[in-house]
């Protein structure tokens, strides 16, 4: 069973103030969480996972908000780290081709390709806080 277990790290004593069972948003079984990304509001929280899956999840409620499936995600045994936009409204996403994707956050619809990364796979993206 995966589970997330969310804490407030202004009263971590207390205990978990809400937790989330992954199992049931992600079809796949083998899917294992490998990276955490909470956006800067803190409403959104973006979950890499093995098998090229990104789970994007209210992070107040646990409610799914979209599941992206992201061809090559793993490669050589490196999970390439997604990350979302600052408002949390999408997601980004290097791809073994050498381009990032981008999705909306909200239902996961892919927007576009950025391309022009000759290296590989971008192992890292990031956007600009402003």
């Amino acid at each position: 069973q995966q589970r997330l277990h969310l804490f407030d790290s202004s009263n971590f004593f207390a205990g978990e103030f809400c937790s989330f069972d992954l199992k049931p948003m992600v079809a796949d079984p083998a899917a294992v969480v490998q990276t955490l990304e909470f956006s800067r509001c803190g409403r959104v929280l973006l979950v890499g996972m093995t098998a090229g899956y990104l789970l994007v999840l209210d992070a107040l409620k646990g409610e799914k908000q979209a599941v992206i499936k992201v061809a090559g995600m793993v490669a050589d045994g490196e999970i390439a780290r997604p990350c979302l936009s600052p408002d949390g409204t999408y997601v980004l996403c290097g791809t073994p081709s050498g381009s990032v994707c981008m999705w909306r956050s909200q239902g996961g619809a892919f927007v576009g390709e950025l391309i022009g990364h000759s290296a590989g796979r971008p192992p890292l993206v990031a956007f600009s806080p402003t």
